[in-house]
């Protein structure tokens, strides 16, 4: 489990709600334990809700069916337009 923010960055509408910053973070963290002899054999997933949710879709849109994201409840503006 990590925080995506720090308490500063939550202080402020402009990094809370800012999509890159934690998609960002949970991008590196996620290669970092893909290259970790402990975790890189494992699956990863990820469970976000709000801002982290949209983070966490960015993040597994491009890793295929392996890695699963359980998003709940994100911004109405981070909804995939239909």
């Amino acid at each position: 489990m990590l925080e995506l923010l720090t308490a500063e960055q939550d202080r402020f509408y402009d990094t809370r709600f800012d999509i890159g910053l934690p998609a960002r973070r949970l991008c590196r963290a996620a290669r970092w334990l893909g290259e970790q002899d402990a975790t890189a054999i494992l699956p990863l997933g990820l469970s976000r809700a709000s801002t982290g949710a949209a983070a966490a879709r960015r993040l597994a849109r491009p890793a295929g069916p392996g890695h699963p994201a359980c998003c709940r409840g994100a911004h109405p503006s981070h909804r995939r337009r239909q």
